[in-house]
């Protein structure tokens, strides 16, 4: 008696994988590349910032000698209404000035999140199975939204999130799961820093 196997059932051909050697290459060079763009970017508005608080530091240097001129001035003679009135043009701007110059030294003083690190840590916890679509590293927080197909992989997954070094610390805001098409769930999770207890 024979038997014939058909070889062409669709359980028994081969599967191509979706992922080269080539492609993960080409992905991690575009990632590298943003990183390093976004980096060379913060560098350059931390510059911009630096200049613009020399000058205004400047700025208000001089004004603070045209003050210091005028009140010389008022207090050897009665003032005159005009120069009463320059005083308290240059008193404003001063004060003025000083808020946005005390303002540019907290920005500088903020530090600015580390991208790379940020990526570096997604990728350690990559679960198969599920997505990342869109995510933000807003200030003073992070943002994720994705998808998957199996609903236990989120609870991995944020376990392996809250566990990780540069996300340690974080408190979830928001964390939901909604269904989307063909059986995928789409879920958003949100962060920010833990408010510190005081301490008795």
């Amino acid at each position: 008696m024979k038997y014939s196997v058909n070889l062409y059932q669709d359980i028994l051909k081969p599967k191509q994988e979706s992922w080269t050697l080539e492609r993960l290459f080409i992905a991690t060079a575009v990632v590298l590349t943003l990183i390093s763009a976004v980096t060379g970017l913060l560098a350059w508005q931390q510059h911009q910032l630096g200049r613009e608080q020399q000058a205004l530091a400047l700025e208000l240097q001089t004004v603070t000698d045209e003050l210091t001129t005028y009140q010389k001035t008022l207090a050897e003679r009665k003032p005159a209404a005009e120069l009463e009135s320059a005083l308290a043009t240059i008193q404003l701007q001063n004060s003025q000035k000083q808020n946005l110059l005390d303002y540019l030294q907290v920005q500088r003083a903020r530090p600015t999140p580390d991208f790379q690190q940020a990526f570096l840590h997604l990728k350690a916890i990559d679960p198969a199975g599920l997505w990342l679509t869109e995510f933000s590293f807003a200030e003073p927080g992070f943002h994720f939204i994705g998808r998957t197909q199996d609903a236990k992989l989120m609870t991995t997954w944020l376990q392996q999130l809250g566990a990780s070094p540069f996300y340690n610390g974080h408190a979830f805001q928001t964390i939901s799961v909604k269904p989307a098409e063909r059986g995928v769930l789409q879920f958003e999770v949100a962060a920010k820093p833990a408010l510190e207890e005081p301490q008795s």
